[in-house]
């Protein structure tokens, strides 16, 4: 959903990558799917991971973040998660890279980490 997406965000930017994952992950565990995740799951799980913190004062803007994420899912086809990219830290090339549009088994996963990291097979 719109809203827990951008609640993902501002829990980002105001407690990290920890309480992020808690979250999301708290989102997935609740079974609420298409369509069925209300605002008081999304209420109680973003409490539950932030474990104290607060939320900034509104200096993320979530809606151009979330336009621009769209925007590039676009570009690479992608229509759906999981979606994976798999590429080097740096040198990324058409040649190094692999996008995964869909779950992957363990296989295709190592075959496109192998490529990133320059080994051939």
């Amino acid at each position: 959903s719109l809203k827990a997406a951008q609640k993902g965000l501002e829990i980002w930017k105001s407690a990290g990558a920890d309480a992020w994952l808690a979250y999301h992950n708290g989102i997935f565990a609740t079974g609420h799917n298409e369509g069925a995740l209300t605002s008081e799951d999304i209420s109680s799980v973003a409490a539950a991971a932030l474990k104290g913190h607060k939320i900034g004062g509104g200096d993320v803007n979530t809606k151009t973040i979330l336009d621009n994420n769209n925007r590039l899912a676009q570009t690479l086809t992608l229509q759906g998660t999981p979606a994976l990219i798999v590429l080097p830290a740096k040198g990324a090339t058409e040649k190094n890279v692999t996008v995964i549009p869909g779950g992957a088994d363990r296989e295709t996963l190592q075959k496109a980490i192998d490529k990133a990291a320059g080994k051939t097979t």
